[in-house]
């Protein structure tokens, strides 16, 4: 996980919901349940990448457009072994990608949002306490010598 509480939440949900497709295509060849699922899968990425392209808007994150780029090219990807998974049935692509992909993607790119929101946190702070110190202490006179 990258260490942002909401994000991390989101990002669980979609691996155990990913593994739940997993496991619906080993434990039945239900094509429907498996169609639902996939769909769904979607749908799950493209709510998450809204909150997180909203939460990158609102610190002002320096990669968003970058980032808003690799969003959309997931989805397009996605929709390609989508639309394989409805004329083939084999839902292992399309999990398999998406297994791959979000490990990566927090890696290289959810990751640095969580290190820039610590630095720019801890730059809030050295400032506060910065001026703290300099409004709570008054300028002392120099002794006369």
């Amino acid at each position: 996980m990258i260490g942002i509480k909401s994000i991390d939440i989101e990002h669980k949900h979609l691996v155990d919901f990913v593994n739940m497709v997993e496991r619906s295509g080993i434990e039945s060849h239900a094509r429907l349940m498996d169609s639902k699922l996939i769909s769904s899968i979607r749908t799950l990425f493209h709510n998450h990448f809204i909150k997180e392209e909203d939460l990158m808007f609102r610190i002002k994150y320096p990669e968003l457009n970058s980032h808003m780029m690799e969003h959309s090219k997931m989805l397009t990807d996605l929709d390609v072994l989508i639309s394989n998974f409805n004329i083939t049935g084999q839902a292992a692509p399309v999990t398999v990608f998406i297994s791959d992909w979000i490990v990566d993607h927090m890696k290289t790119m959810d990751f640095p949002i969580a290190q820039f929101i610590k630095a720019a946190t801890a730059m809030r702070q050295k400032a506060a306490t910065t001026n703290q110190s300099s409004t709570k202490s008054p300028i002392q006179k120099r002794p006369n010598s």
